[in-house]
């Protein structure tokens, strides 16, 4: 059966969807996870007994990891001076009766502390770092306690992660699945949901959309319902966000379509306003004047650099030096002169292409 144009570009791209995530799943299982935008403690889905109380949070003092009132007594970690400076990531958060719960916020404060080791040899140092840091936290002893065994435990499951990931060879969905087990066997069903259900979520609903949209024997129409039966079941804030990721890819579209159009700013801006709301429209009218801005500079710098070029007289160093100033001249960061000279090294691989 031939596949229309769309439905390969979907399927391809479903793949593509597929390999992304569950490679950052694999890579991730040793690493810190991403900084969430908040540090709301995570929604232990099927757990009404881990529901946090705001008034049982352990308190946040603002401590960075180098402090030395801290740790002047304390052994110090291999990594210890690459995070001077750099608050402790994570959080201790308690339920309503005073346990411990188990969320991604105590996995990216072991993660945080982990990150500071180079091998299970520093585990005793690692052990004292931890405890230290809860006790200056106010952690009530039995909690650190329980902190302290699932930090054993996540600590094995690490190492059997990274052994795991080494030895490749299966199918995605298998290899999905096996490492979904290898979690629960080290560090039991509610730690392992409160640490990686999130992300487990949305690898799985990845393979769901990959195996609907390889069903041959689904018409465009079933294949449709079917992909939206599979995102009513995602949790809602992130239902939302995807909504709102897919308000702003038509709103682009549309924007587009209005400047080929000759639609003036402020045309632009009333449909922005009308899709997305005021503050978001005001949003996007910075970024278009920030572009334009931009893109006046670097025009600017482009005709004054293509005029040093063809003066003839120059040394190549001489040239290359004239080049230097004249970037330092119309860009103030090292970020824009990176991504000048970026665009410099696409140009000229443009034109040397055949």
């Amino acid at each position: 059966m031939k596949m229309n144009k769309s439905r390969l570009t979907l399927l391809a791209g479903g793949l593509i969807s597929v390999v992304a995530i569950v490679v950052m799943v694999f890579l991730g299982a040793g690493q810190a996870p991403e900084k969430p935008p908040s540090l709301a403690p995570l929604d232990v889905r099927g757990h009404p007994e881990h529901a946090v109380a705001s008034d049982q949070s352990i308190p946040r003092n603002r401590q960075s990891a180098d402090s030395e009132s801290a740790a002047h007594e304390l052994p110090r970690l291999p990594l210890e001076d690459t995070i001077k400076g750099i608050d402790v990531d994570g959080r201790i958060h308690l339920d309503r009766n005073g346990n411990l719960v188990y969320d991604r916020d105590l996995r990216r404060l072991l993660d945080f502390f982990i990150g500071l080791t180079q091998s299970r040899e520093d585990e005793p140092a690692l052990k004292q770092r931890i405890s230290a840091y809860m006790a200056e936290q106010g952690v009530p002893p039995r909690v650190q306690d329980d902190v302290l065994a699932i930090l054993d435990d996540y600590l094995d499951y690490r190492e059997a992660s990274e052994v795991f990931a080494a030895q490749g060879g299966e199918e995605l969905e298998q290899a999905f699945e096996r490492l979904y087990s290898l979690r629960r066997n080290h560090l039991g069903q509610d730690v392992a949901d409160g640490f990686f259900a999130d992300e487990e979520a949305r690898v799985q609903m990845a393979l769901d959309r990959q195996r609907i949209l390889g069903d041959d024997s689904l018409s465009d129409e079933q294949r449709q319902q079917a992909l939206l039966q599979l995102e009513q079941q995602l949790p809602e804030p992130t239902r939302q966000m995807r909504e709102q990721a897919r308000t702003i890819e038509e709103v682009g579209r549309a924007v587009a379509q209005l400047r080929e159009q000759g639609a003036s700013d402020e045309e632009v801006r009333a449909l922005r306003a009308q899709r997305l709301g005021p503050e978001a429209a005001e949003r996007f009218s910075r970024v278009d004047q920030q572009r334009d801005q931009w893109q006046q500079r670097l025009s600017a710098y482009q005709q004054e650099r293509a005029r040093i070029e063809s003066t003839e007289g120059l040394s190549p160093q001489d040239r290359a030096e004239a080049i230097s100033k004249l970037r330092e001249q119309h860009f103030d960061s090292e970020h824009e002169l990176r991504r000048a000279r970026a665009l410099e090294r696409i140009a000229n691989q443009a034109g040397n292409s055949p």
